[in-house]
């Protein structure tokens, strides 16, 4: 019979991880075997922000992993790596087939713990930005957002050199911690039984929802003038920096997928009509699921060598909802800041005159300004007109699907700072 583990008032301790050292610590303190899907991967502090806000949506898929050049596997998108699962010098696809079941059935454990009404200590070690505190409070605001009714307390530690000496308030505790002599990955095991303690003797944490107070809440983001802003895509640069930059967390159905130049045209024309259905989805000889009356790829919905009838099955409801949002936006009178990279096609200009066209053609009360972003090659400046801004879109060097952050402040700045849009006449 498996020993009890003694978990203070805490029916489960979950590591949110950074590194190992947190799940090598809670066994090595605690006894504790039951794995959890952070326990031994690496994890940013945006990553996993976006990981905890997204229920795991896409983690671990290889279409969303790939191989840096010093043979490193990761996933662009969130910045997390797996060493032990995809190590260094092994064949990509066969270590994620051996892995991957594993790691879906901590992704339906993660699920799980998250719907239940339980009571939890998460750990977590801070990354490398500059503010432990405010990465803090927004982590522990999108846990509780993503949990309503779990009952939970965060432990943030922080190196001494980042850490802010903090009043402890319901629900998270900052503590420092103080790395050991020749840098070993586990950890300082005095160091780790003091914290431990700790937290241990502390009472059962409350519901985290009526604690929510400004503080810990992420401020509302600065629209400027506009009511939203909405990606029109290209790829996925434009969401990632829309959240990034401005803090904007409400989805649209153009965020995570790849739509060419004509394809974003049919799909404003039409209204989304046939967007998605299970008619329209095949996948081409590379594996990727596209729609092939205009190009639209969803790299992110369908793993490589997923069933497609069921991964679309799972995905159909939400892009439902999405199919819904952008319908009820587009009946509406809003005034909106939409962003679009452009694709590939020779003329920009022409290309942008097209789209709003279409915009204003299939909502007819929407007050709108068009964000328009080209590379530099295929740019060629020209005056501003009502309702279209066109600027050269930069890549990074070393190029980077997320784009330069700092080119990104600049642009959205700019469209920010414009006066608000007129009345329609």
């Amino acid at each position: 019979m498996t020993a009890v583990v003694p978990t203070g008032p805490y029916d489960e301790v979950v590591s949110l991880g950074r590194s190992c050292q947190v799940a090598h610590q809670l066994r090595h303190q605690l006894g504790i075997d039951r794995a959890h899907v952070f326990d031994w991967i690496m994890t940013t502090d945006p990553g996993l922000l976006q990981l905890v806000e997204t229920g795991l949506d896409g983690h671990f898929s290889p279409a969303r992993l790939v191989r840096d050049a010093s043979g490193r596997s990761y996933d662009p998108l969130t910045g997390t790596t797996f060493p032990h699962d995809l190590p260094t010098g092994r064949d990509l696809a066969q270590a994620w087939s051996k892995a991957a079941p594993r790691v879906a059935a901590l992704v339906q454990r993660w699920r799980e713990v998250m719907a239940s009404g339980k009571t939890v200590l998460f750990v977590r070690q801070h990354g490398w930005r500059p503010d432990p505190v405010a990465t803090a409070d927004r982590l522990f605001a999108a846990l509780a957002r993503a949990a309503p009714r779990l009952r939970f307390r965060l432990l943030y530690l922080s190196e001494p050199r980042l850490f802010q000496a903090t009043p402890d308030r319901p629900g998270l505790l900052h503590r420092p911690l103080v790395p050991v002599d020749g840098d070993d990955w586990r950890g300082d095991d005095g160091t780790w039984r003091v914290l431990m303690d700790e937290v241990m003797g502390l009472p059962r944490p409350d519901l985290p929802g009526p604690q929510l107070s400004m503080q810990t809440r992420k401020p509302e983001p600065n629209l400027g003038p506009y009511d939203e802003i909405v990606s029109l895509g290209r790829d996925c640069q434009v969401a990632h920096q829309l959240r990034k930059t401005l803090g904007i967390e409400r989805a649209h159905v153009f965020d995570w997928i790849g739509t060419p130049d004509p394809a974003i045209l049919q799909h404003v024309q039409t209204g989304l009509d046939g967007f998605f259905a299970a008619e329209n989805l095949r996948r081409d000889d590379r594996g990727y699921v596209r729609d092939p009356r205009n190009g639209t790829t969803f790299l992110h919905v369908f793993p490589q060598g997923s069933d497609l009838d069921t991964t679309r099955a799972e995905a159909a409801p939400r892009f439902a909802a999405m199919t819904e949002r952008w319908r009820d936006l587009m009946r509406s009178d809003r005034a909106i800041l939409f962003v679009r990279r452009h694709g590939f096609a020779a003329d920009p200009l022409a290309t942008a005159d097209r789209l709003i066209a279409a915009l204003s053609a299939a909502a007819p009360r929407l007050r709108f300004r068009l964000l328009y972003l080209t590379a530099p090659g295929l740019y060629r400046p020209q005056d501003d007109r009502p309702g279209l801004l066109h600027r050269p879109l930069p890549d990074p060097d070393p190029p980077d699907w997320r784009g330069d952050p700092v080119v990104w402040q600049a642009l959205l700045d700019e469209a920010l700072g414009l006066p608000p849009l007129p009345p329609l006449a």
